[in-house]
Formats: structure tokens, sequence, C-alpha cells
């Protein structure tokens, strides 16, 4: 008979983390936030929707970032350790569609995001307009900054 030692599935909890989220929207309800917030913050806001990506990640994407031809979108993250590490977020065809739009007539190292005077976006920066859209929307803002 083989012994198995069980220390190997043992998890440790992630600082500050009692339960995972589990709020998700329902397309109602993310059609009317996509609607809700200011023009300078719906593209980074539907961004998130379509990639469920963090804001972190999605201020820094660059047109160099999005593949058309395959589908995808690479995004830096910075969790855990903190050292960068890519991932690939495979788009559906709006987000394909979407990702065309935004990069369309921009460098390849411009930022795909900016404030509208071109600046951009900052940490922290996103708090205010979601929590206005959200308001907007009516969707409880405790949904996202739980």
């Amino acid at each position: 008979m083989i012994s198995f030692d069980d220390r190997a599935w043992a998890v440790k909890a992630f600082k500050s983390v009692h339960k995972a989220r589990s709020n998700y929207l329902s397309k109602e309800e993310a059609t009317r936030l996509t609607n809700a917030p200011e023009p300078e913050f719906r593209p980074i806001l539907k961004a998130a929707l379509l990639t469920g990506a963090r804001y972190g990640s999605l201020a820094s994407l660059r047109p160099r970032d999005f593949n058309r031809k395959v589908g995808t979108v690479t995004m830096l993250s910075r969790k855990g350790s903190g050292a960068q590490r890519p991932y690939h977020v495979v788009l559906n065809e709006e987000g394909i569609n979407f990702f065309a739009e935004e990069c369309a007539g921009r460098h390849r190292d411009d930022l795909i995001f900016t404030r509208a005077d071109g600046s951009p976006w900052i940490k922290s920066a996103q708090v205010y307009p979601m929590t206005k859209a959200c308001a907007a929307a009516g969707i409880p803002v405790g949904a996202f900054f739980a």
C-alpha cells in the first residue's frame, strides 16, 4: 500500500483575504454599467468587462499588446511577489472588434486608454468615475470595492 503525504495539498490564505468575491454582473447590469460612465472612462471600463482584467493591467496596455490575428491581449500582472508576469486574455468577437477600434491610428507604443487630455490613467484614478458609474447604473459599489 502506498502512503501519501497530504502536506502538498495544504493551502495558505492570502494576506487580508477571508473569502473569495462572488459578485457577478448580469448582462443587463453590464450594459447599464457600460452606458453609465463619463466618455473618458467608458473605454477602460468596457475593456474591463470584456477581459476581466484589473485596472492597473488595462491602464498600461499598448497596441503592441493586442494580437488581432489570434484574438488576444497580453496583460501584465503584479500579483503575489510583485514580479511582472505576462498572461494572455482570449477575446470574443466583440472584444476583438473593440480593441481593433481602440488601437486604430495609434502607434504600437502609445497607451490604448488615456484620459480626455491624453494623460495616462494613474493608480486609483478609476475610483471616482467607477463609483459614479455604479450609482448611475443602479449597481452597488460594494460589488467592486468590497
